[in-house]
């Protein structure tokens, strides 16, 4: 694996070289008005030594803002658990996203601190407040200001709310706060991507659809900015179409009408709805909508660690139950663009099992290799494993190997990525139709299988897989036939025998050690081009050709103390200076997943 920590490391020490560049600019933007929340203790103290005038809250983890005794530093906090369990709280470096908020004329309580994410995730991170103990945290508090009732409340899954108090916001502060990663991280993204008039998918009527569903989701300036921007190109050139043109005036229009008062995500997906619903809407009108409960399903229900929903962000289920089962229903014969939508929704697994019935997933198998993937998952959940595997005898060639890993996942859907190596994988029973499908699916095309499998129970390149003999013996069997294959071939850009391979020697078994030497002089080899920079900085362009099967297997046999011999070429590199051949064990710009 060498080759590859090779590859690694340097996008790792430049991920590392940008977190810190962008600490140092942060602190310049933000010193001025507004210092992160920094925690005062620096581990958790029993609640018997809080002040005397702080009780904790049996059965609950609470936030107190002390506003009677403040600090220089700030507002003392305490989270304080009153919990007979440990309490999880997420953080980044000192930060527990605790941020001041004010209430403003209407009631509404609006952030008045500003907050930077990092660009690396080497700092998030959390702490544990054990029970009957707290952390003490200082609250910001801005060093000039005008007086108004104050809070502080947590931004993470917790969504903790402090008791209220007088204290001094900046307004510089609240300007900053709305145009800030935090206000925008629930933003659906296809509103940054439909004023870029590089997003060549979208036509103006789309992206005008687009402005009126923003009007729904809240504050974003700087999206609006974008917009307009956009508009006032298009107003003002010769080159705009009559269609851009109306477009523009569409957007000056929205741009100029005051941003409604109640904005709310339940607001804003009961929009979509009410579009998508519509009798006369077409791809056209509904692509947008579409997109938008996509993105948003996939920020409140597949990444639910963000605590949206735990914190009152998005109550009204019903909408989502209605998009949900229309999206199901509409899927077989919807255009490409909104079915890719309807298949990311539903890749959310909260949706699928509250909503959506036997029958709506019947509808979705053996429709697209995806669709299957999803419906096969809900059935897993659901105990019907062996209707499941005798159903797809009769699907598809393309689809069964996706419907075995929703066997061997145990129905894990989306969140396969998320826990990859931390599941025991289910081995189909003996004489089962689980094991015929496996079986077939092994048959037609034991690659994609074997990267499948690979993909959902590797821990690291290393890790240990067994998933039976039924898998280890087909493998072998495919790659006693490659191994003849000495002529030299390109494989398709995307091939997957690398992790025939990888699988196969990771079953350790000593048998197939001659067929990984055999497999070193493999003559499939994949393509790739890049540009090398001399030591004057001069550009010249290079051809990489890479021998992913041998040095897959080379890393396999190194792995087991297996001596590979040093004239094994695993890539070439051509250059107007002639071409350079790498053999293993030196250093190879080429990429085991590279042409990817």
């Amino acid at each position: 694996m060498q080759f590859r920590f090779i590859l690694l490391f340097t996008p790792l020490l430049l991920g590392l070289v940008s977190c810190k560049r962008s600490t140092q600019v942060t602190q310049v933007e933000s010193t001025a008005v507004a210092a992160q929340s920094s925690p005062a203790s620096l581990v958790p103290i029993a609640n018997v030594e809080l002040p005397p005038h702080i009780k904790p809250s049996l059965g609950k983890t609470i936030l107190f803002a002390d506003f009677e005794h403040p600090e220089p530093n700030g507002i003392p906090l305490y989270l304080i658990n009153g919990n007979q369990s440990d309490q999880y709280v997420p953080r980044h470096g000192g930060d527990f996203d605790i941020k001041l908020e004010f209430q403003d004329e209407s009631g509404k309580w609006v952030r008045a601190e500003p907050h930077y994410y990092s660009p690396c995730g080497n700092g998030y991170a959390g702490s544990i407040v054990p029970p009957g103990m707290y952390r003490e945290i200082n609250g910001y508090r801005p060093r000039e200001g005008k007086a108004v009732r104050v809070r502080y409340k947590m931004y993470s899954a917790l969504g903790i709310v402090s008791n209220e108090g007088m204290g001094v916001v900046s307004m510089a502060d609240v300007d900053l706060a709305a145009k800030d990663h935090m206000a925008l991280r629930y933003l659906p993204s296809v509103f940054e991507e439909a004023f870029d008039e590089q997003t060549q998918k979208l036509t103006p009527s789309q992206r005008v659809g687009a402005l009126e569903l923003l009007q729904f989701f809240g504050k974003a300036p700087d999206v609006r900015e974008k917009a307009k921007a956009l508009a006032d190109g298009w107003s003002t050139s010769n080159k705009s179409t009559a269609e851009q043109k109306n477009a523009a005036a569409d957007m000056h229009r929205l741009l100029s009408k005051p941003e409604p008062k109640d904005q709310s995500f339940d607001r804003l997906v009961r929009e979509c709805w009410r579009r998508i619903n519509k009798q006369s809407s077409g791809p056209n009108e509904s692509l947008i909508p579409w997109i938008v409960c996509e993105q948003l399903s996939r920020k409140f229900f597949r990444e639910g660690w963000e605590g949206a929903p735990e914190s009152g962000m998005l109550s009204d289920l019903g909408t989502w139950e209605a998009v949900t089962r229309h999206a199901a229903q509409l899927h077989p014969s919807a255009d490409e663009s909104i079915r890719r939508s309807i298949e990311e929704l539903l890749e959310s697994d909260f949706l699928v099992d509250s909503f959506l019935k036997r029958d709506d997933l019947v509808k979705l198998l053996n429709s697209t290799e995806q669709a299957t993937y999803i419906a096969s998952c809900a059935f897993v959940r659901r105990y019907e494993r062996e209707w499941i595997a005798e159903q797809a005898m009769g699907f598809r060639a393309e689809f069964k190997p996706k419907v075995v890993l929703a066997l061997f996942s145990g129905g894990k859907n989306w969140e396969i990525m998320q826990i990859r190596g931390r599941c025991y994988p289910i081995i189909p029973p003996k004489d089962s139709a689980q094991e015929r499908l496996l079986e077939d699916a092994l048959e037609s095309d034991p690659a994609k299988v074997a990267f499948l499998l690979c993909y959902w129970a590797e821990d690291s390149p290393r890790g240990t897989i067994n998933f039976g003999p039924t898998i280890t013996l087909a493998l072998r069997r495919h790659l006693q036939k490659e191994k003849e294959r000495k002529e030299e071939f390109v494989m398709p850009p995307l091939d997957l025998m690398h992790y025939e391979v990888r699988y196969l020697a990771l079953a350790r078994d000593e048998q197939d050690t001659p067929l990984l030497q055999a497999l070193l002089a493999h003559g499939g080899y994949s393509t790739s081009t890049g540009t090398s920079y001399g030591p004057g900085n001069e550009k010249t362009e290079v051809s990489y050709v890479g021998y992913g099967i041998r040095h897959v297997a080379a890393e396999m046999l190194e792995e087991r103390g297996v001596r590979v011999p040093p004239e094994v070429v695993v890539s070439k590199e051509t250059s107007s200076s002639g071409t350079k051949v790498s053999t293993f064990g030196k250093y190879s710009r080429w990429n085991m997943l590279g042409d990817r």
